[in-house]
């Protein structure tokens, strides 16, 4: 796997594990099909806005004193952070874009761990103002330690999270999108309608180390015959991994070359941007504070 430096990521007071990249820039042409929800209806992300689709976007959750959750697009040229939006007195993770609606998901840290969907009203907002208040809707818990990564397959619209342990459970589009929210934690709770429609893709602790991960189809030279296929894809130390979402035993680890300062540690946060089938833009930002982000191909 061939390695390059992007730019320093200029994050900071920041929690190990809770920097969770989405992917941006993807063909959000509505082609999968939606439907409607009864309350808590959640606003789209602008992915259609130059001003916000051009940036990858980046939650970070803030401690004491903040105590927050951010939502802050990354410049790529500078490494600079821009806040976009805030909801306090919460902590998030595995967040990633839902592409039939262009809505945020992520899990919470609470316990028990939710699903939740997003609010952040941009209709106004304009790079350099003050970022707005967000909203968090419930919509119901998974059973489980931890879910400390998360993202959606962009052809499908599904989506996959990772427990603690290296299990990969998927919840399928057509179910995410008719789900009932709530303001409440404690109602989505008791009504209990995640946990029915969610499936264990993968078992695997090889898969435990990944504090990130993105999905894309294509097929890669000298792996697994070459045949297209759904992969999972994440970076830990200097390896990059794949996991086939079709074939589970369909696992390989490999080697980044052509870098001089190694990557350590973990990668808190992948992304997918501006790639195709063929040969797809993988990014992985460190958590170190000194590997920064980088583009592996």
């Amino acid at each position: 796997v061939m390695v390059g430096m992007v730019v320093a990521v200029a994050g900071g007071n920041c929690q190990a594990d809770d920097n969770v990249l989405m992917q941006m820039n993807q063909d959000r042409g509505g082609s999968l099909a939606t439907g409607k929800r009864s309350a808590c209806d959640s606003k789209p992300f602008p992915c259609s806005n130059p001003a916000f689709a051009n940036f990858p976007l980046q939650q970070i959750n803030l401690g004491s004193p903040d105590n927050k959750v951010t939502f802050s697009v990354l410049d790529l040229t500078t490494g600079n952070y821009e806040s976009i939006c805030e909801i306090p007195n919460v902590e998030l993770n595995a967040c990633g874009i839902n592409p039939s609606t262009d809505e945020i998901y992520c899990m919470t840290r609470d316990t028990p761990r939710q699903l939740v969907r997003i609010k952040c009203d941009l209709d106004s907002f304009t790079l350099g103002d003050t970022a707005v208040t967000g909203q968090v809707c419930y919509l119901g818990p998974l059973d489980g330690p931890d879910f400390n990564a998360g993202n959606f397959d962009p052809n499908t619209g599904d989506y996959y999270v990772k427990e603690s342990g290296g299990i990969i459970r998927k919840i399928d589009f057509i179910s995410l999108v008719t789900f009932t929210g709530y303001e409440s934690a404690a109602v989505a709770e008791a009504v209990d309608q995640v946990k029915p429609v969610t499936t264990t893709v993968v078992s695997d602790t090889d898969l435990n180390p990944l504090a990130d991960f993105n999905i894309a189809k294509f097929s890669a030279p000298g792996i697994f015959g070459g045949a297209e296929d759904t992969y999972l894809v994440g970076c830990n130390g200097n390896k990059v991994i794949l996991q086939s979402l079709t074939t589970p035993a369909n696992f390989i680890r490999i080697t980044m070359t052509d870098f001089g300062a190694v990557p350590a540690g973990q990668s808190g946060a992948t992304w997918l941007f501006a790639g195709d089938t063929t040969n797809p833009d993988i990014y992985c930002a460190y958590n170190n504070g000194a590997n920064g982000v980088i583009q592996v191909n």
